[in-house]
């Protein structure tokens, strides 16, 4: 037991470190895509091979399937072969992230992971711009695109939140953190400009707080409502004058219809629907519409598209229906977190960035844990 214990820390370490570093190491990032993932997820199939019976993982096993199969059959057969490598490597990540997070205390250390991800793509975003003016510029650059941290800092949130609502020794700890969060949310959203994390991060963090502090009101959660309340006032006036003077601002004020990103995701469909059954194949749409559902139009076709919005369904169906066995509001927070995660699929290719697909499964198989626990 304590070997094997030792065996799966070392290999989540492995993971963690090599990861984080990838982000600023260029080279590291292919050693892991082509050689260090496959021989884990050998690793994890040869040992594990029940972590198929999961069926959130057989969903996304027969998307993966049924895209790389449509996409034999795409307009260009050396574009879909050069696809394939990161397209693969998602669903390794995936089959190892779903086998190692179905152990609880692999939890804390998958939030260290995002935390030190989002640390690296901050140091790399911070690095490759010269001269960060949020009056005039945004983080922004072709190393590292703006709406990236939002995504890491979407999933902290939420498991700051969760643990806050399980954590045996530290829940007071994640409380404060989460009652923070609003901080580098506001700070992040600044920096990069970013229309989409304030769109998505503030009602996500305002619902997460009327859940927790408004649904069961006593007097101590009057009191520490008040004092929020109180500082929020108190630093209203700054926070204002330095929206107002942002470039975020500039952006906020635009018209969303006449964003560049819409016209693409309406390219994106057209393209699907001239071949509705196959798509044009993995690859060969001449751009990126930075929305996963216009993208598998696209590519894959209706099928493939079904497949994904399917498998996106079945995990807040499985929210509800816990909820409804076990009557714990903790299953209605995986749902809100399901839906958000649905509607972030509008402004990126999420099935092409393995940490980012990678962490609705470690939600759905932290949710099966607590789930568990009521049987």
């Amino acid at each position: 037991m304590i070997n094997r214990f030792i065996k799966y820390n070392l290999i989540l370490a492995l993971i963690i470190i090599i990861n984080a570093l990838s982000v600023i190491f260029q080279p590291l990032n292919q050693l892991y895509v082509h050689i260090i993932m496959p021989l884990l997820a050998v690793f994890i199939i040869l040992k594990h091979t029940y972590i198929f019976r999961d069926k959130l993982l057989q969903w996304y096993t027969i998307f993966t399937i049924s895209f790389i199969f449509i996409s034999l059959f795409g307009e260009n057969f050396h574009n879909t072969i050069n696809a394939l490598p990161l397209f693969i490597n998602t669903y390794l990540v995936v089959l190892v992230t779903t086998t190692l997070s179905r152990n609880y205390r692999y939890i804390n250390c998958y939030f260290m992971f995002y935390f030190l991800y989002l640390i690296a793509c901050l140091y790399v975003g911070v690095n490759s711009v010269d001269n960060l003016d949020i009056t005039s510029t945004r983080l922004d650059s072709t190393e590292m695109n703006a709406n990236r941290y939002g995504y890491f800092l979407f999933f902290l949130v939420f498991v700051c939140y969760i643990l806050g609502e399980i954590s045996y020794n530290h829940k007071k700890l994640w409380r404060i953190i989460f009652l923070t969060s609003p901080i580098p949310v506001l700070f992040i959203s600044l920096i990069t400009a970013s229309r989409q994390i304030l769109l998505i991060m503030v009602p996500f963090i305002i619902i997460l707080m009327i859940r927790r502090y408004f649904l069961k009101l006593n007097h101590t959660i009057i009191i520490k409502t008040f004092l929020v309340i109180l500082l929020g006032i108190l630093i209203t006036p700054y926070v204002h004058n330095l929206y107002q003077t942002s470039y975020l601002n500039e952006r906020m004020n635009e018209n969303v219809l006449e964003d560049s990103r819409s016209g693409l995701i309406i390219d994106a469909i057209k393209i699907g629907l001239e071949k509705p059954i196959t798509g044009v194949g993995l690859g060969n749409l001449d751009f990126l519409s930075h929305c996963s559902y216009s993208d598998i139009i696209a590519e894959g076709g209706i099928f493939v598209f079904i497949i994904y919005t399917g498998m996106l369904i079945f995990f807040c169906h499985m929210q509800l229906k816990r909820y409804r066995k076990t009557r714990n509001n903790i299953f209605i927070v995986f749902l809100i977190f399901g839906i958000f995660y649905m509607v972030y699929n509008l402004f990126f290719v999420f099935y092409l960035f393995s940490f980012i697909m990678a962490y609705l499964f470690i939600a759905e198989q932290l949710s099966k844990i607590i789930y568990n626990n009521y049987k």
